[in-house]
């Protein structure tokens, strides 16, 4: 931080000074403070700390009383290590400072540091952000970043307890971390963990970010390309249009920078539910018709993933025994095309189908010649 007329230089009591709540470093190496104990014993505090006043408070030094008190802002390493160097002050720079520039003072130093876990710095991030309005570009101009680290680090910040209790433990890396914190939904972060925390099936090592990301992209992840509804349509469900929804990795781009192009829903739930209320939506106005619909159960047993068994053909296949593979059933059964029976394909997608009897007496009458369908 830069100096300012309002600041001054102080010899201070530890006994007045008070550890910040808000530092992100929460944890600290014991041997790396005795190694700084030892140094400070030999050549004092070089570099002093940055404190900011606080109302007086009880001193518990040898003199007791009520004092002017301070609250640490930077030099939590300093603070400690002097304390076990034997030392009963602390050299500080006293500034007057707000809660977010104390906040920010700390991110800034701490970005300077190897040894701040990310997760600490995660949630320093997510402090600024939520409590005191800082835009994801400033904290990223700020400690000289991309925005998509810090969208990375707030990401981080929201992992369910789990993962950040395995993550603290050293159980998963920090790319794999993330991948687990992009998840939309704790539960979903939770069955990963559980996942990620085993040893890898074939090395017996941690997984890899790679191999993280392919795990989940399999696992999670489905083309919004090949939804079998609307991702348009807002009135779907409650979550509205697919095209806006922040699990929708096209309209999180700093967030899932790692991922291909193409728009992929990270919620196969949510994904589950549209595409049940589009084949409801289909069925209601097939049946307002008073067109017949095969359930759920009996389109499982006639639909496949490639045309359909029990003598049924979709409508819109283009069968080789007719045309070469050229036209539809539409299109070669033209005025004679009986009425269709809706179905539910393998994907999802609503198809109009075909019945054996009916499609036999089409094809007799639209001069075809008999015509071989499983």
């Amino acid at each position: 931080m830069d100096g300012n007329a309002s600041e001054r230089v102080e010899v201070i009591a530890l006994s007045l000074i008070i550890e910040s709540a808000t530092n992100p470093r929460k944890r600290f190496d014991e041997q790396a403070l005795r190694e700084l104990a030892a140094d400070i014993e030999a050549h004092g505090v070089l570099n002093p700390a940055i404190v900011r006043p606080l109302p007086a408070v009880e001193s518990d030094g040898p003199e007791g009383g009520v004092a002017d008190g301070y609250e640490l802002v930077c030099g939590a390493r300093r603070y400690r290590a002097s304390k076990l160097a034997g030392r009963s002050d602390l050299p500080c720079i006293v500034r007057e400072l707000t809660d977010r520039q104390v906040l920010e003072a700390q991110v800034s130093e701490n970005g300077q540091r190897d040894d701040v876990h990310p997760l600490e710095e995660a949630d320093a991030f997510l402090a600024l952000h939520t409590t005191h309005g800082v835009p994801v570009e400033e904290i990223a101009a700020r400690i000289g970043m991309r925005p998509a680290y810090v969208h990375g680090r707030l990401a981080l910040a929201r992992m369910c307890d789990e993962g950040r209790e395995a993550f603290l433990n050293g159980k998963l890396s920090t790319v794999v971390a993330q991948r687990i914190a992009r998840l939309p939904t704790h539960d979903y972060q939770r069955a990963a963990v559980e996942h990620f925390t085993k040893a890898h099936p074939w090395s017996g090592d941690q997984w890899t970010g790679t191999e993280a990301g392919q795990w989940i992209q399999s696992h999670y992840h489905l083309r919004l390309s090949d939804a079998p509804f609307d991702v348009t349509d807002p009135t779907l469900t409650l979550a509205g249009a697919c095209t806006v929804c922040p699990k929708n990795t096209a309209t999180q781009t700093s967030l899932f920078d790692d991922v291909e192009a193409s728009a992929q829903c990270t919620d196969p739930v949510c994904f589950s539910q549209k595409r049940e209320a589009a084949w409801q939506a289909k069925v209601a106005a097939q049946v307002a018709e008073g067109k017949r619909v095969l359930s759920a159960d009996v389109s499982s047993q006639v639909v496949k993933a490639f045309g359909c068994e029990g003598g049924y053909v979709r409508a819109n296949d283009k069968p080789y025994q007719h045309s070469d593979g050229r036209k539809t059933w539409k299109q070669l059964l033209g005025t004679h095309m009986p009425e269709t029976v809706l179905a539910l394909a393998p994907n999802g997608l609503a198809v109009e189908i075909i019945e054996p009897e009916a499609l036999k007496k089409a094809v007799k009458a639209a001069g075809l010649g008999k015509t071989k369908v499983a």
